[in-house]
Order: structure tokens, then C-alpha cells, then sequence
């Protein structure tokens, strides 16, 4: 159940983002040779109707949940896909005792996502 709620929270906050971002951009208040080729552009064009601090706090969410929901799910496949190739135990499911591979792997393409991005 805790799932669902993530996911149905990440979801929210996503439709949020977009729809508050669309209807910033296409609003007419944005000059027409604006361009918007970074996310800076993005978070700069939201806080135009939302103020400074409202509009960087949701468009942060949105780039947060995003970025959390791509590192989960691109760890979890590799652990089990490698899990799938090996014969490993391979679900979340299963406790890190029952499961170390899987887990040492998920952890593993974590840590080495969060050196990378830093």
C-alpha cells in the first residue's frame, strides 16, 4: 500500500508541474523570442505567475520526483535483469539475507548513479 501512495504522490506532483508549467508557457506573459533550452529557463518561466518561492519549490518537487522515481527504477531492472541472468534470487520481496546479490547490485548501481551525477 505504501507503493501505491508513492506512486500515486509522484504522480500528482508530476500532473501539478506540467499543468502549472504549460499554462505559465503558453499564457502569453513570456515574450515570444524567449527560448526555454535549460531547466533554469523552465524553473524562470513557472515563477513568472507562481512568485519566486512557490514557483521554485514546485518545479524542484517535479525535478526531484522525476529524478527519483528514473534512479529507482533503472537500479531495480539492473538488479533484476543481472538477478534473471545469474539464477539469483531477485525480488524486493525477498529479504537482503535471502537476496544478497540482488541487493548488493541494487545498491551498487545507486551508488555508482550518485557518484557519477556528483
Amino acid at each position: 500500500i505504501d507503493t501505491a501512495i508513492g506512486a500515486c504522490l509522484t504522480q500528482l506532483i508530476m500532473i501539478a508541474t506540467l499543468a502549472t508549467t504549460a499554462a505559465t508557457i503558453w499564457d502569453g506573459s513570456l515574450p515570444s523570442n524567449k527560448k526555454l533550452d535549460t531547466v533554469k529557463d523552465f524553473s524562470d518561466a513557472v515563477t513568472v505567475q507562481l512568485g519566486q518561492t512557490a514557483g521554485r519549490v514546485l518545479f524542484s518537487m517535479g525535478m526531484l520526483g522525476g529524478s527519483l522515481i528514473g534512479a529507482i527504477v533503472v537500479s531495480l531492472t539492473a538488479a533484476w535483469s543481472l538477478g534473471e541472468i545469474t539464477g539469483f534470487k531477485r525480488s524486493l520481496e525477498s529479504s537482503p539475507s535471502d537476496a544478497p546479490w540482488f541487493y548488493a547490485v541494487y545498491a551498487g548501481v545507486l551508488l555508482m548513479g550518485s557518484i557519477i551525477c556528483l
